[in-house]
């Protein structure tokens, strides 16, 4: 998948834009998605959690030491371990840009 993300470079959490994906011709049970076109995002977009894990350390797109301390920061959260701990399976929806910015960061205070 080629996925883009017009607020790379300024937002802690980075939303997925349009994305593109090459279809596995042989693999048994591939997606439903439509072969080799490229789709819109959804109204609730995918974010990237650790972004700085994504590029290089002198990337100088955003200030990568500076993201990898907000990595950290929320991790280690009372919000976030509270999250793991009483509702593992829910843990999966900070992907959700909704979900993250109403029940996680909503409640991040420091």
């Amino acid at each position: 998948m080629f996925a883009e993300s017009p607020d790379w470079n300024t937002a802690s959490e980075p939303a997925q834009g349009k994305f593109f994906v090459i279809s596995e011709l042989d693999k048994p049970n591939p997606k439903p998605y439509p072969k080799n076109k490229p789709r819109n995002p959804s109204k609730d977009p995918r974010i990237y959690h650790h972004k700085w894990m994504f590029v290089k350390d002198d990337y100088s797109g955003f200030d990568v030491m500076e993201s990898m301390r907000w990595s950290e920061t929320w991790e280690n959260s009372e919000v976030i371990r509270k999250l793991i701990n009483e509702t593992p399976k829910d843990f999966v929806q900070i992907g959700g840009q909704k979900f993250w910015q109403e029940n996680i960061l909503s409640q991040l205070h420091f």
